[in-house]
């Protein structure tokens, strides 16, 4: 993992997802892009200006140049923030590449994933001031959109660590490359991962699935490092997952990000909300469109 992208907004969620890219980062030797978009526009609807100025948008360039000065200053001060925790931590195996710039963030962060190529992306699924519902959607925009690991950081005190991880599975014929890239991931942590399926009903299918993933990695499986279990889905769906996590310590939670994706239903549903789950842990969004590389 050579790069990661860090889109920031500066609030105070920002630093923990700082924290996460950092601890990653400094085990790959990784850069990590902090990167802000600022939007650079004032919209005015028409009519509401003298028919001097009878225009939609009106770009102020004194404005525009403060907003810029006042995000550059902020980059500046996160970045020495950050560095200066990390080395106190003992973490500084690994650079920074910032970017400050105006325009549509959802427009400017498909840019960036284009042009930058990251390995993973990392942000934060709230945003600044009382609204977070308007960083959340960038979250929800980035796991759509992103064909690299999204991880999404909620609300948290602070850094969690990778001790357990909760792979979700299920009829896919991705299991086996999403249980892979999870495991590429969070290789130098030697955590315990926790291979999940969440049934409604008894599926033979999926007990068979399962089985054979028992055998492929049939060593991890006796050392204790891997554990493959499926529950049951009755009543409360929040209250099964919220328990199944608590009970085990999950860190976060890795699933493929797909419209059946009961993961992915919960946090289109959750994202706007004060936590992203009860269990307010981090989600790790892997999506299955090419193959990994060496």
């Amino acid at each position: 993992m050579k790069k990661i992208l860090l889109p920031v907004d500066f609030s105070g969620y920002t630093d923990i997802a700082c924290s996460y890219a950092i601890e990653l980062a400094h085990h790959y030797g990784s850069e990590i892009h902090l990167f802000h978009a600022f939007f650079n526009q004032m919209v005015i609807a028409d009519g509401t200006l003298p028919d001097a100025i009878n225009v939609a948008t009106v770009y102020n360039e004194e404005l525009m140049t403060e907003i810029r000065s006042q995000s550059q200053h902020a980059m500046d001060e996160l970045v020495k923030r950050i560095t200066a925790q990390a080395e106190l931590e003992g973490r500084t195996n690994f650079s920074f590449l910032t970017t400050v710039i105006g325009g549509d963030v959802e427009n400017e962060l498909l840019v960036v994933l284009d042009s930058y190529q990251p390995d993973l992306v990392v942000i934060g699924s709230h945003g600044k001031g009382k609204n977070t519902g308007i960083w959340g959607s960038v979250s929800r925009f980035m796991i759509h959109h992103a064909k690299m690991p999204v991880l999404v950081i909620p609300d948290i005190a602070g850094f969690l660590g990778f001790s357990n991880i909760m792979i979700t599975v299920g009829n896919e014929k991705s299991n086996t490359l999403m249980l892979s890239r999870t495991l590429d991931i969070f290789a130098p942590f030697s955590p315990v991962y926790h291979c999940v399926h969440f049934q409604s009903d008894k599926n033979e299918e999926i007990e068979e699935k399962i089985a054979a993933m028992k055998i492929e990695y049939e060593e991890e499986v006796a050392s204790g490092k891997m554990k493959f279990e499926t529950a049951e889905m009755a009543g409360d769906t929040q209250k099964v997952i919220d328990d199944f996590v608590s009970e085990r310590e999950i860190a976060v939670i890795a699933f493929e990000p797909h419209k059946h994706s009961i993961f992915y239903s919960l946090f289109k549903k959750n994202i706007t909300k004060k936590h992203l789950f009860a269990t307010n842990i981090p989600l790790l969004a892997i999506p299955m469109l090419t193959e990994p590389e060496d």
